[in-house]
Order: C-alpha cells, then sequence, then structure tokens
C-alpha cells in the first residue's frame, strides 16, 4: 500500500468515522478529553496490526498531542532569540545572516527598556537591497514588515490555523506584562507533529571542539556532566547545570566578553569568548601545560542533537520521578485536607455544642438569680413579719403587764375593802374599770 492509499485508509477510519470528536479534538471543544482517548485507542489498534505505517501512526499521536498545548510550551526562550536591533547597519545584518543562516529575524528596538518588538526583518528582502548595490542608502527599518504578537496562552491549533490563514510563519510570544519571553514558529508546531524537521543549514555545533593542543572551544550549555567526562574533573551540578551558568556562579557579575577565570586553579583556565547581554554564549578552555586533559574523542564528537535527546531522556525521567511524587504528594495533601475538613467539622459541631451549653448555663444562671431574688424577697417578708410578731409579742407582754398591774391594784382594793367595806364596791367598781 502507498504512502497516498494509506492516508487515504486513514483518512477513511478515523476522520469521517470520527468527524465531530477530531473537531472536538483539534478546536478543543467540550468532550475532547473523551474523543482524544478514543482516537488514540484507534491509532493505536492500526498501529499494532500494522494497518498504518509506524511513522504515520506518531504524526497523528503528533497531531492529537497538541490540542493542548499553549504557544509558551513551544515557543524558543527569548535568551535563545536571534534579532537584530533598529540601528544596526545592512552591513551588521548581513554579516549576521550569513553566519546564522536564518530566512526571518525579529528587529527589536533596543533602546527601549523592554526591547519593544517593532517589525520583523525577511532575508530575501535584504537580498534584494544587496543586489539593487544599496546597502549604504537604505536603513534596516526601511524594509522591515509588520511582525505578529500573540499572548503565551494562545492555544497552538488555533497559532497554526492564524499562520495558514495569514501565510504568516513567525510570532513573537508576550507575556501577561507585555514583555517579550520567547519566539515560535510554524516549524516549532510542525516539529511536534512530524518530529525534527531539518535542512541543510541547520547546524548540528559540537558542545566540545579541539582547537589546539592545549585549547578547546566549549558552548555554554554543555551540560555539566558531559564537562567533567570530556576533562576528566569533578565539577559541581548541584546549582547550575550548564557549563556557562557554572562560570557565571563564579564571576557573581554580569559577564563580560575576554573575560578570564579559574575553573580548576593550576589546571584549567576558561576565557569568555561570546557573550550576549544577560548570558554567556561560548567559553575558549585551556588547559595547563603539565595537565592531561581526558577528552573522550566519543564524547567530543557527540552533536547537540544526540546530546540533547539525552538530555531530554534524562530530564523526562526525572520529571516522571518529580510527577510521582508530586501526585504523591498531591494525595497526601488532599489526605490532609479531608483530615483538616474532618477537624473543622468536629470543631464546629463542638463549638455549636459549647455555645447550645453556655447558653443553657446562661438560662440555669437567669433561672437561680430570679430564684435567689424570690427567696430575698420572701426573707423580707419573713423578716418583716417576724418584726411585726415580735411587736405584737412587745405589745402582748405590755398589755400583760398592765393587766398584772391591775390585778395588784385590785387585790390591794380588796384588801382595803376588808379593812373598810363601804369604800369597798366603789373601789371594786373602778378596779373592773380599769381592768
Amino acid at each position: 500500500m502507498s504512502f497516498l492509499e494509506q492516508i487515504k485508509t486513514i483518512t477513511n477510519n478515523l476522520i469521517n468515522k470520527s468527524r465531530q470528536k477530531l473537531i472536538a479534538v483539534l478546536t478543543n471543544k467540550p468532550g475532547s478529553v473523551e474523543s482524544a482517548e478514543d482516537l488514540e485507542q484507534q491509532i493505536e489498534y492500526l498501529n499494532n496490526n500494522k494497518a498504518i505505517d509506524i511513522h504515520i501512526a506518531k504524526m497523528l499521536k503528533g497531531v492529537l498531542s497538541i490540542r493542548n498545548l499553549r504557544a509558551r510550551d513551544l515557543m524558543i526562550p527569548r535568551a535563545h532569540i536571534d534579532y537584530f536591533e533598529s540601528d544596526q547597519t545592512l552591513e551588521d545584518v548581513l554579516n549576521a545572516v550569513l553566519e546564522n543562516g536564518h530566512s526571518r529575524y525579529p528587529i527589536l528596538d533596543d533602546n527601549n527598556d523592554d526591547q519593544e518588538a517593532i517589525s520583523l526583518l525577511f532575508t530575501k528582502d535584504l537580498l534584494r537591497v544587496l543586489i539593487d548595490q544599496k546597502v549604504d542608502q537604505v536603513s534596516l527599518t526601511e524594509i522591515a514588515k509588520p511582525i505578529k504578537i500573540i499572548p503565551e496562552t494562545k492555544h497552538v491549533t488555533t497559532l497554526l490555523q492564524e499562520f495558514q490563514s495569514s501565510r504568516t510563519h513567525l510570532a513573537l510570544v508576550v507575556n501577561e506584562f507585555g514583555e517579550i519571553s520567547g519566539l515560535i514558529t510554524i516549524e516549532d508546531i510542525l516539529e511536534e507533529i512530524v518530529g525534527d524537521i531539518s535542512d541543510e543549514f541547520d547546524k548540528e555545533d559540537l558542545f566540545i571542539q579541539q582547537v589546539s593542543k592545549t585549547s578547546f572551544d566549549v558552548l555554554a550549555k554543555t551540560p555539566i556532566y558531559l564537562f567533567n567526562e570530556a576533562f576528566g574533573c569533578e565539577l559541581s551540578d548541584q546549582e547550575f547545570d550548564t557549563i556557562g551558568g557554572y562560570v557565571f556562579g563564579l564571576l557573581g557579575h554580569m559577564p563580560i566578553r575576554n573575560e578570564s577565570i579559574d575553573l580548576i586553579p593550576g589546571k584549567l583556565i576558561a576565557r569568555i569568548t561570546q557573550v550576549n547581554e544577560r548570558q554567556i554564549l561560548k567559553l575558549r578552555v585551556r588547559a595547563i601545560q603539565d595537565y592531561s586533559v581526558k577528552l573522550k574523542k566519543e564524547i567530543a564528537e557527540v552533536t547537540n542533537t544526540e546530546q540533547a535527546a539525552q538530555v531530554v531522556a534524562e530530564a523526562n525521567a526525572q520529571a516522571e520521578q518529580a510527577k510521582a511524587q508530586t501526585e504523591q504528594a498531591n494525595a497526601q495533601v488532599e489526605q490532609a485536607n479531608a483530615q483538616a475538613e474532618q477537624a473543622n467539622a468536629q470543631a464546629e459541631q463542638a463549638k455549636a455544642q459549647g455555645e447550645q451549653a453556655n447558653a443553657q448555663a446562661e438560662q440555669a444562671n437567669a433561672q437561680a438569680e430570679q430564684a435567689n431574688a424570690q427567696a430575698e424577697q420572701a426573707n423580707a417578708q419573713a423578716e418583716q413579719a417576724n418584726a411585726q410578731a415580735e411587736q405584737a409579742s412587745a405589745q402582748t407582754e405590755q398589755e400583760n403587764a398592765q393587766a398584772e398591774q391591775a390585778k395588784a391594784q385590785a387585790e390591794q382594793v380588796n384588801a382595803t375593802a376588808t379593812v373598810n367595806p363601804e369604800q369597798a364596791p366603789l373601789t371594786n367598781d373602778k378596779a373592773e374599770q380599769e381592768k
């Protein structure tokens, strides 16, 4: 089966059969996750049964893989962008173009602190000026074109459609503050689908190149572990991943071109040969005469592409491990959150019970205070009654005393009557009256 026939078969089996699902996947509409899983299973099934070529299967999986990607996931970081400043001469620009080999370059205003993007240079426009022999008569901004600017959060699928409809191949990526954070091209998106795309102008720079018996050109992005293997040393990679970062850390200030530093005192000296405004790009490492460099040929000839694959593989493994640890930590956090919520619920319940008990206690206190008040009132009434009783008792005793006195007087009168009978009746009447 030819390549075109396989494409036709895939189209019939996947797109026509699951057209709505595929649209949902590529446009990130509801249900796209389930649709993507279904399509991945179908692709895997066809691949396992050798119904489609493995490369086509990978390409289809690549199409599905970009559905959740955003511009920041595929962009070239700001520090690695090749750009021109608006005040550069065309002669300088031409020399840089011949060295780098790109077809498009952003032009930035270097006088602006944010290095605002103002336009885009097409190499073909520069060549036209060169052919017309007007290099000294034309400025860079005169031949520049408008440049597309997008946010970091733009979906890659949407951006790919915009690239196709507008026939542009490059866009600058800005963060939420409007600062340039990277650059993305249509090639970056296509490579995510079909794999690495190389042409005759793509360079495979070596991390380490020997230029003399004791001197070596070293790219700043060379991993420290590779540098250690090449030079037989043991530089620490705990704080920095690359030799450029390691040297930057030793300097403690912004690097300066041709600045030198002892990597290993008495053994290795590094001189900065290429630098930009933010980072070191290349070093010239020189070995002291009595220090034998243990540079392995197979390491020296490793290309960035191959080494990057190894670094990516190791990074992926570390990422998977970190992901597993993160998931475990998330599970523990969720468990802790559940326990915390349970404890909070219990605390709320205890608080409610405490408030209810306090309310009951306050009610009981109010009733006790009311009872005390009633008891005090009763005591007051009892004391008043006792006082009245004592007063009545005192009156009774006074009356009894008066009666006793009257009785005594009566007896005295009676005794007198016995002596003088004529006065007795009168006295007795008086006594009775007084009594």
